[in-house]
């Protein structure tokens, strides 16, 4: 979007992100679809912590530790791995070797490592 706007990377992630133009054509394709209906209901709450087993209750104990009244208030870390545990289940190991500044191909794609700056 901001490509599409003129304006300046945000940060070296946003510099190097992949241009989205594959997911577009030049001519629109009006053909009719089936739209999916959701399989998630709009009324579900997460479950008591009761309910859930000794990995569920750690992160969801993490995800209520974390400070989200502000702006960059989690902890970037955990909550990728809260985030991770939820989408993949809490018995999928966490990739590891990608996470973190010194992950595995961030210096392939030129990035480098600066101390903590106030923003």
């Amino acid at each position: 979007m901001q490509r599409i706007l003129g304006l300046p990377p945000m940060n070296q992630m946003d510099a190097m992100a992949p241009v989205m133009t594959a997911c577009f054509t030049e001519r629109p394709d009006f053909r009719p679809y089936t739209a999916l209906p959701s399989r998630i209901p709009l009324d579900e709450m997460n479950k008591k912590m009761a309910r859930l087993n000794a990995k569920e209750r750690h992160w969801a104990k993490k995800s209520l530790e974390q400070n989200f009244d502000i702006i960059d208030g989690p902890d970037d870390n955990t909550l990728n791995r809260i985030l991770w545990h939820w989408a993949k289940g809490v018995d999928t190991p966490y990739p590891v070797h990608l996470a973190g500044a010194h992950a595995t191909g961030l210096t392939s794609l030129d990035l480098i490592l600066v101390p903590e700056q106030e923003d």
